[in-house]
Protein backbone atom coordinates (compact mmCIF):
# COMPACT_ATOMS: atom_id res chain seq x y z
CA UNK A 1 0.00 0.00 0.00
CA UNK A 2 1.51 4.07 -0.97
CA UNK A 3 0.34 5.74 1.80
CA UNK A 4 0.43 9.00 -0.40
CA UNK A 5 -1.55 8.06 -2.84
CA UNK A 6 -3.96 5.06 -0.89
CA UNK A 7 -2.93 2.41 -3.65
CA UNK A 8 -2.13 -0.73 -3.28
CA UNK A 9 0.50 -2.58 -6.01
CA UNK A 10 2.08 -5.84 -6.92
CA UNK A 11 6.06 -5.84 -6.76
CA UNK A 12 7.62 -8.69 -8.44
CA UNK A 13 10.65 -9.95 -6.31
CA UNK A 14 13.24 -9.04 -9.42
CA UNK A 15 12.10 -5.06 -9.51
CA UNK A 16 12.89 -2.09 -7.34
CA UNK A 17 9.95 -0.38 -5.34
CA UNK A 18 10.76 2.41 -7.61
CA UNK A 19 10.44 0.61 -10.54
CA UNK A 20 6.88 -1.36 -9.39
CA UNK A 21 5.46 2.34 -8.58
CA UNK A 22 6.77 3.88 -12.19
CA UNK A 23 5.02 0.82 -14.13
CA UNK A 24 2.09 1.50 -12.93
CA UNK A 25 1.85 5.21 -13.64
CA UNK A 26 2.41 6.39 -10.27
CA UNK A 27 4.60 9.26 -9.98
CA UNK A 28 7.00 8.23 -7.09
CA UNK A 29 9.63 10.58 -6.35
CA UNK A 30 13.14 10.39 -7.84
CA UNK A 31 16.05 11.86 -9.86
CA UNK A 32 18.74 9.36 -10.67
CA UNK A 33 16.77 5.69 -9.64
CA UNK A 34 20.75 4.82 -8.83
CA UNK A 35 20.89 5.46 -5.05
CA UNK A 36 23.05 8.50 -5.24
CA UNK A 37 20.75 11.64 -4.90
CA UNK A 38 18.35 10.80 -1.79
CA UNK A 39 15.07 11.61 -3.83
CA UNK A 40 13.61 8.31 -3.13
CA UNK A 41 13.65 8.28 0.53
CA UNK A 42 11.01 6.88 2.15
CA UNK A 43 9.47 5.11 5.62
CA UNK A 44 8.92 1.34 5.51
CA UNK A 45 8.87 -1.64 7.68
CA UNK A 46 10.98 -3.73 6.15
CA UNK A 47 14.97 -4.98 5.88
CA UNK A 48 16.34 -2.02 3.68
CA UNK A 49 19.14 -1.40 1.53
CA UNK A 50 21.54 1.67 2.80
CA UNK A 51 22.87 3.07 0.07
CA UNK A 52 25.41 6.17 -0.19
CA UNK A 53 22.24 8.59 -0.28
CA UNK A 54 21.09 8.35 3.37
CA UNK A 55 22.84 9.86 6.60
CA UNK A 56 23.57 7.45 9.43
CA UNK A 57 20.61 9.01 11.05
CA UNK A 58 18.19 8.17 8.32
CA UNK A 59 19.52 4.67 7.84
CA UNK A 60 19.07 4.42 11.99
CA UNK A 61 15.38 5.61 12.17
CA UNK A 62 14.28 2.83 9.02
CA UNK A 63 14.51 4.91 5.78
CA UNK A 64 15.35 3.20 2.83
CA UNK A 65 15.91 4.56 -1.18
CA UNK A 66 13.11 2.47 -2.92
CA UNK A 67 14.83 2.34 -6.54
CA UNK A 68 17.51 0.03 -4.44
CA UNK A 69 14.95 -1.96 -2.14
CA UNK A 70 13.07 -4.50 -3.20
CA UNK A 71 9.95 -6.04 -1.15
CA UNK A 72 9.94 -9.46 0.83
CA UNK A 73 6.66 -9.51 2.06
CA UNK A 74 3.17 -6.78 1.79
CA UNK A 75 4.76 -4.10 3.24
CA UNK A 76 3.20 -0.15 3.32
CA UNK A 77 5.34 2.67 2.28
CA UNK A 78 5.06 6.52 2.52
CA UNK A 79 7.36 8.53 0.44
CA UNK A 80 9.71 11.30 1.78
CA UNK A 81 11.34 12.92 -1.26
CA UNK A 82 9.99 15.92 -3.02
CA UNK A 83 6.71 14.87 -5.17
CA UNK A 84 6.86 13.91 -8.96
CA UNK A 85 9.67 13.43 -10.71
CA UNK A 86 12.57 15.57 -11.17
Amino acid sequence: MITNTGQAIECLPEKSILHATISVDIEHPYICATASCGTSISAISMLAYGGGALTSAQWREGKILACHTQPCSDFEILWLGRGGRQ
